[in-house]
């Protein structure tokens, strides 16, 4: 688990998450610190998990490093191997919207409204968008 998590966090660069590049760094990549505060996770936790000790990791923080470190498809299944997890939870597939409130979805596509995403960062807008001035 420690070997795959450290290549994983020695690919990314402070520069790459909006972090300032900081003082000298003896290795490369983000600091452990810097992922556990991006995937929003306990400094202690997140080093117990890279070291590989035995402790009840959830599906969700396993998400949210998987996310912070930019993992694939196939290293998050990896990921969750060596966490002894025993599948990859997939993702929801869209359903689509009953056709009784179709009209109605259709109408407000002329409101404005602002995304937030899992970190609270704004959303990029869809095509045909307009702004609201």
């Amino acid at each position: 688990m420690g070997a795959f998590l450290k290549s994983r966090r020695a690919r990314i660069t402070p520069e790459d998450v909006g972090l300032p590049p900081g003082p000298r760094r003896r290795t490369p990549g983000l600091r452990r610190e810097e992922v556990a505060q991006l995937a929003g996770i306990g400094i202690t936790w997140y080093t117990w998990l890279e070291q590989g000790r035995n402790i009840n990791v959830s599906v969700q923080v396993l998400n949210s490093v998987a996310r912070t470190l930019s993992m694939d498809a196939a290293e998050k299944a990896h990921l969750y191997r060596l966490a002894d997890v025993p599948t990859v939870p997939t993702a929801h597939a869209r359903t689509a919207l009953p056709e009784e409130l179709q009209p109605h979805a259709t109408g407000l596509r002329h409101l404005w409204a602002q995304g937030r995403g899992s970190r609270w960062g704004r959303r990029p807008r869809q095509r045909g968008e307009t702004t609201r001035r």
